[in-house]
């Protein structure tokens, strides 16, 4: 049964502020610095805000997963391996994909401001999220974005079969415009 005021089932609503602490702490729990984890958290929880619990707080879980694993370094941080000035290539070290995938956004937004173009990669990554928060932060600069993202890290089984195929061998590749 729903509640006919909001449409929803009966039940505790959490503010976004009690989640983004919850996660926060839950991914700090589990060896990542505070302010990685108070990103992640944050992208997580905006992901549901907007209607994309996909990109929420359900990834949780497989991030522990892939932490315990191995396959997710929780403090890693960015580095940029090559540059010009209008072009990055960042080495993420395998950890979180929404830190590398930040940084690589004011990248491109640093470097496209001032030469009028950029482009700017980034391996050695995990999971980003939404692919939306990024291009739309570029967006909201007065830029044009394109994000484009690989197949399943490597390792990693990839979850969608090829046609005709039995078993899943590549990502899904999304892409997000802004």
């Amino acid at each position: 049964m729903s509640d006919p005021a909001i449409g929803k089932p009966p039940g505790k609503h959490y503010s976004p502020e009690v989640l983004s602490d919850v996660a926060t702490r839950i991914l700090m729990a589990a060896g990542t610095p505070g302010e990685i984890a108070e990103q992640v958290a944050a992208l997580l929880v905006w992901s549901e805000r907007i209607g994309h619990p996909s990109h929420g707080l359900l990834r949780i879980r497989p991030y522990l997963e892939r932490i315990r694993a191995g396959r997710l370094a929780p403090a890693a941080t960015p580095t940029v391996v090559r540059e010009s000035d209008s072009v990055s290539v960042l080495d993420g070290h395998w950890g979180f994909g929404q830190v590398s995938a930040m940084t690589a956004a004011d990248l491109a937004i640093d470097k496209a401001s001032k030469q009028g173009v950029s482009v700017v990669g980034a391996y050695h990554i995990n999971h980003i999220g939404r692919l939306g928060d990024y291009t739309e932060r570029c967006a909201g600069k007065g830029l044009v974005a394109i994000l484009l993202v690989g197949g399943a890290p490597t390792g990693m089984l990839g979850n969608v079969s090829p046609f005709g195929g039995r078993s899943p061998v590549w990502g899904t590749n999304p892409l997000a415009i802004a």
